[in-house]
């Protein structure tokens, strides 16, 4: 049996006997109901004296269905007054409303009169829904199929009944069954009413109050996705992409439903946005894309984006390719490249529209050297000047520049030719005369001429006096250079220049080295002393001055004045410039000045010079008889102060 159905009689009795029923399923309105083939519970209550009497109990209450005058069963009331009866109704118990009667024959025994009630209620059927969704993954736009048969719990079909699509509480669609009990439903499915993702409708027959037929209802669970679509392309996208090249992309837009051909393209670029497109007539999205200005060389990207509608799901496309580009290097150099000395290169590295080239280092390799270099120019600019070392031999230099840290590049070397220069130079060149010459004076120069090799013989030499050429020579086989030449007649200041010439063919450039001397016909006087000697049994000081010509000559006749513990004494030198002078030796040891004035001559300056002599305690004592009896310091060569001419210098000597 199905679902039990519970009728409540309430029955007081009293001398005129009262029977009254309360329902127990009441779902519509005031309406009882109970269903075919289930089992229905009727209730009656028996109560004395009115509704508010006490409960009979042990009394029999009998049950009738009054339109068919059936006798449906009898039940004892209970403690409470209440008698129940378990009814089945058939499966053929005729549909519609009916009578239930509730009888109770009265106890004279008890006192108790006869007394009966009446209750109506309706006999449904129950009802069976049975759906069928093909398909229940579907996208906005999309149609949903729903099958449904709707048939009685005998199995037979329901015509004309309504059934419903509900989503929530919203009824979506509607219709009613055909003769054989099924309906189809077509809903359009989108989002005004269903979300992405999954969804929960229900397939509903309400509760037919004229048909006597009851509610059913279906679940189906719908997932509703937009449709997925993809991007495909085909292009002259070759390796490498060069500068200027123009690519062209045919793309197209798919998806289950077939090529989209209403749709809109949106390009991306290096994640910028950069043009939207449609499809031309035959329903392909082109594209053109020039390799100009706006790329540099490196990876890029271009991302094809389809930004998705209420049907169809987004997708993208990303084509990474790199930008390659020929550079034009140009090499040039400032200044002469000479050896064991640094030339700034200039290097100019642009791509095909003139730019600079980022991160780019430069490798530098003298091939003819053997020097291997790495020099990391970091080149932010187009151009960079780069302080390049020389290193031997003279001669053209094969420069190989490797260009490294872009790796976008199409040509990554250049070679560059660097003629190499040696710089010659005169080594301490030696002149007879220190800075003054007379008229006509042999002046004698000696030199050697080298460079990083070493000593150069064979090379030409000029001789320039005050800039005009005197004479031209050759180094020996050993580089050296000796020569002598007059100087001018003429008094004043004079420029001796050697001059080695350039030789393109042997990449020696021109070097030289000047001198410059004065033409006077009174040429100042050095001074120098060169030795003393300590007499202890004489008690004097032997001292030798020598003085000397600054044009390299001894001159005798030479008048000196000297002043000695406030003694000034007059001597003259001898045939070659020297002094003998004898000084008595102090008595107390400490610093004493010998003060020189040399006398000007016709052909010398005059000299003022001053000389320290230290006398030791040592040397007092040896001169007095005590300690050595014969005492003698020389003063060595090596001891010797050289007097620096027009100058007033003091000289230790101890």
């Amino acid at each position: 049996m199905g679902k039990v159905a519970i009728l409540t009689l309430s029955i007081l009795l009293v001398i005129t006997g009262l029977l009254c029923f309360a329902p127990a399923e009441d779902t519509n309105g005031n309406v009882l109901i109970a269903y075919r083939g289930e089992r229905c519970t009727l209730t009656a209550r028996l109560l004395q004296n009115g509704t508010y009497g006490d409960p009979v109990v042990g009394e029999q209450v009998e049950f009738y269905e009054e339109p068919r005058d059936v006798l449906l069963g009898t039940g004892l009331t209970n403690s409470q007054g209440y008698a129940t009866l378990e009814w089945d109704v058939s499966l053929d118990h005729p549909l519609g409303p009916t009578l239930v009667n509730a009888t109770y024959r009265g106890n004279e025994t008890l006192f108790l009169a006869p007394t009966c009630q009446w209750l109506e209620l309706s006999i449904f059927a129950r009802t069976r829904l049975n759906i069928s969704v093909p398909e229940t993954h579907l996208a906005p736009n999309d149609l949903l199929s729903i099958s449904a048969q709707l048939e009685n719990q005998g199995g037979e079909a329901l015509e004309g009944e309504l059934l419903e699509v509900r989503h929530g509480n919203s009824t979506i669609a509607s219709t009613t069954t055909n003769t054989s009990g099924s309906a189809n439903l077509l809903v359009h499915v989108n989002t005004s009413w269903l979300h992405l993702g999954e969804n929960e409708l229900t397939i509903f027959h309400p509760t037919n109050l004229d048909t006597y037929t009851s509610q059913a209802e279906q679940s189906v669970l719908v997932i509703m996705n937009k449709v997925a679509t993809s991007i495909g392309y085909d292009s002259n996208l070759s390796v490498p992409v060069s500068l200027g090249d123009i690519l062209n992309f045919s793309i197209g837009l798919n998806s289950k439903d077939g090529s989209l051909n209403e749709e809109t393209l949106r390009m991306h670029l290096d994640g910028n946005f950069y043009c939207d497109i449609q499809a031309d007539s035959t329903g392909t999205f082109g594209l053109l894309l020039r390799i100009d200005e706006q790329f540099t060389l490196g990876q890029h990207r271009l991302s094809i984006r389809y930004e998705g509608s209420n049907r169809y799901s987004s997708s993208e496309e990303t084509i990474i390719f790199g930008i390659f580009s020929e550079v034009i290097v140009s090499i040039d150099h400032h200044g002469l490249p000479a050896i064991e000395s640094t030339v700034a290169l200039k290097i100019d590295v642009q791509d095909q529209f003139g730019r600079a080239v980022p991160d780019l280092v430069l490798e530098i390799d003298d091939r003819t050297a053997n020097l291997q270099m790495s020099l990391d120019c970091n080149i932010s600019s187009s151009d960079s000047t780069i302080e390049f070392p020389i290193h031997p031999p003279k001669g053209p230099h094969e420069i190989h520049v490797n260009l490294a840290g872009n790796a976008y590049l199409l040509n990554e070397t250049v070679n560059y030719t660097l003629h190499c220069w040696s710089s010659p130079y005169f080594s301490e060149p030696q002149y007879n005369i220190e800075g003054y010459a007379f008229p006509g004076q042999e002046i004698i120069v000696q030199t050697t001429l080298q460079d990083y090799s070493g000593p150069l013989p064979g090379l030409s030499i000029d001789l320039l006096l005050d800039g005009v050429s005197a004479r031209t020579t050759k180094t020996d086989e050993t580089g050296n250079l000796s020569f002598s030449l007059s100087s001018p007649l003429q008094e004043g200041v004079h420029n001796l220049t050697l001059v080695s010439s350039r030789e393109a063919s042997s990449y020696f450039v021109e070097s030289a080295v000047s001198y410059r001397f004065m033409v006077t016909r009174q040429v100042p006087v050095r001074l120098s002393l060169v030795e003393r000697n300590i007499v202890p049994q004489l008690k004097l000081i032997d001292i030798t001055l020598e003085a000397w010509g600054l044009n390299g000559s001894r001159h005798k006749g030479l008048v000196m004045q000297y002043d000695w513990l406030n003694t000034i004494q007059i001597a003259h030198c001898n045939q070659i410039g020297v002094f003998q002078v004898q000084l008595p030796l102090p008595s107390v040891p400490g610093l004493y000045y010998l003060k020189t004035r040399l006398l000007p001559t016709p052909s010398t300056r005059g000299l003022n010079e001053s000389f320290v002599l230290r006398i030791s305690e040592t040397q007092i004592l040896a001169a007095q008889g005590v300690g050595i009896p014969i005492f003698t310091v020389s003063i060595a060569s090596s001891s010797i102060l050289a007097a620096i001419p027009f100058l007033r210098r003091k000289y230790l000597v101890g």
